[in-house]
């Protein structure tokens, strides 16, 4: 439900009302009535009213007249903690049983993420299994870094240990993504989970530390099987507690170190350049508070720091530029988006994320699932895995469609720029060419608005480069075909699960909604580069008998 953005006399929760107005202003936020709208607008109009919504809004670095900080070398390197907890490439479905095995495929049905990260395209691949499958699915998840199995495990014992849905779904947005939480999130957290981690710290408590060992827990015909090593079960504990001495203030001054940097505003500008004007609300309020709800939520409650985070005094474990948004396909969370106020885009991923976890939390209540998370090195997983044969990298005569998913994110830039030399440079004017035809210049520009306008054809160049070239000669650099050869693989020549270039701009004479589609990719975090390769075991060559 959409609440109502005004506020009870608290000014601590929203009126409880369904919002069924939208402001036709900035088309942010939802209201009950024209009274709740004037009643709130003591603290709607900064965002109503805010410079960011004019097309005519210029970057710091164009109101002061110099250079941007991002200009010169070595200048655009990343500022934080290198650690990628909300993934950087869109979650991919990796099932696909109609195109397969089949929708009433007896199963079962066992897939490997042997270098998981999140758990974006485990929760994606899971929530699209049709009803009709009624075979049994086995998971194993695997990723070398703790602070990954941890949050993993955590999120799959909130959607496992709760029984509604939609309060499961809620509390794993915010563990997932939220900086700070609410206490009925928090305690559920201390109250539910941790205990299970507990009992197994106690129980191993003599072991030897160099020990490696296995808990199951089961829910119903379901089970999650955790393995670590005895000193990560007892890292694994501090994942729920707050560190002594962080409280909201310390550990959002940790957070805005990173994030708001003073030094890093011509960056967060770089890319509110490429905004539409009514987006760049919603972004600013995500980097203010770091809380992953729709703006017109209230946000008095989210006080306690989100521990799977603040794990360290002081400190914010990613970067800068990390966004929740990077994670998910913009073309997914947009068209799945049916309300009002369609200028949220923050509000319309949490929508998009509480439909999708709601039928992930199906999926493990009412089929038969089991799940094992491992960390470890993906090249030393073979112990973990005990012999076992997976639907994506099984054998084919066991399975036709078994498949190796390979995704690469930067191949064709990496290869543009080993290639070099004066090709590359004459490439420049045929880019721009093609770029107006997406961008055409306004018929009348002031002088900042034409720095703005070659800011954005620079920055969009890359949506337009011949990838499949430089990919090609990215494979041969590295000869990816004959070590795909001596591993008794070859690549399918049309992929059957992931599109070879997913976040590419579709084919076809530059109409309007062309122009759009390429608008909302260089707002993205996407550039259009994406490449998965499939590879299946080679097939042995068939004699044809002319007798």
């Amino acid at each position: 439900m959409a609440y109502c953005a005004n506020l009870d006399s608290s000014r601590t929760r929203n009126c409880e009302a369904r919002g069924s107005l939208v402001c036709t202003n900035c088309r942010l936020v939802l209201y009950c009535s024209s009274t709740c709208q004037k009643a709130h607008w003591w603290a709607h109009k900064r965002n109503c009213k805010s410079a960011l919504m004019d097309d005519s809004w210029k970057p710091a670095w164009v109101v002061q007249g110099r250079q941007p900080s991002f200009v010169g070398p070595g200048v655009d390197a990343k500022f934080g903690t290198p650690k990628f907890l909300w993934g950087n490439t869109p979650a991919i479905d990796i099932v696909r049983l109609a195109n397969h095995e089949g929708e009433t495929s007896p199963g079962p049905l066992n897939f490997l993420f042997a270098a998981s990260g999140d758990l974006r395209s485990v929760i994606t691949s899971l929530a699209s299994i049709a009803p009709e499958y009624r075979g049994t699915v086995h998971l194993h998840i695997n990723d070398h870094d703790l602070t990954v199995t941890a949050r993993n495990v955590i999120i799959l014992l909130i959607f496992f240990t709760f029984d509604d849905a939609a309060l499961a779904a809620e509390h794993a947005i915010h563990v997932f993504y939220s900086a700070f939480l609410a206490k009925g999130c928090f305690d559920a957290m201390q109250s539910k989970i941790k205990p299970l981690i507990q009992g197994v710290c106690t129980k191993i408590a003599d072991r030897s530390t160099n020990g490696v060992l296995g808990k199951t827990w089961k829910f119903g015909g379901s089970s999650i099987r955790l393995v670590l090593t005895k000193s990560a079960w007892q890292k694994l504990l501090s994942f729920f507690d707050v560190p002594a001495g962080t409280t909201k203030e310390t550990a959002q001054k940790a957070r805005n170190t990173v994030v708001n940097a003073p030094g890093r505003i011509d960056y967060v500008h770089r890319h509110l350049l490429k905004q539409e004007p009514a987006h760049r609300v919603s972004i600013m309020q995500f980097r203010e508070d770091g809380l992953l709800l729709p703006l017109g939520t209230a946000r008095a409650e989210f006080q306690i720091p989100n521990p799977t985070f603040f794990q360290t005094p002081g400190e914010w474990p990613m970067t800068d530029d990390a966004d929740p948004r990077a994670g998910w396909c913009y073309k997914q969370v947009q068209t799945g988006y049916h309300g009002l106020a369609v200028n949220d885009i923050y509000g319309m991923l949490h929508h998009h994320l509480t439909e999708l976890f709601i039928r992930f939390h199906g999926k493990l209540h009412n089929t038969p699932i089991s799940i094992v998370l491992t960390k470890a090195d993906a090249r030393e997983i073979a112990p973990y895995i005990g012999g076992m044969k997976f639907a994506r990298i099984d054998s084919p005569a066991e399975n036709p469609h078994a498949t190796l998913i390979m995704g690469f994110m930067n191949a064709a830039k990496e290869a543009y720029v080993l290639s070099g030399g004066e090709e590359n440079k004459s490439l420049w004017g045929q880019d721009i060419e093609r770029l107006k035809m997406y961008l055409p210049p306004p018929s009348v520009m002031s002088p900042g608005d034409v720095g703005k306008y070659i800011f954005n054809l620079t920055a969009a160049r890359e949506l337009v480069w011949d990838f499949e070239r430089f990919f090609n000669l990215y494979l041969a650099k590295f000869d990816l075909g004959q070590l795909a050869a001596e591993t008794g693989l070859e690549m399918k020549e049309n992929n059957t699960i992931v599109k070879p270039w997913p976040m590419r701009l579709s084919t076809g004479p530059v109409t309007v909604e062309k122009r759009k589609e390429f608008r909302a990719l260089l707002a993205s975090h996407h550039t259009g580069m994406e490449r998965y390769v499939e590879w299946q075991v080679k097939r042995d060559g068939v004699t044809e008998d002319l007798d």
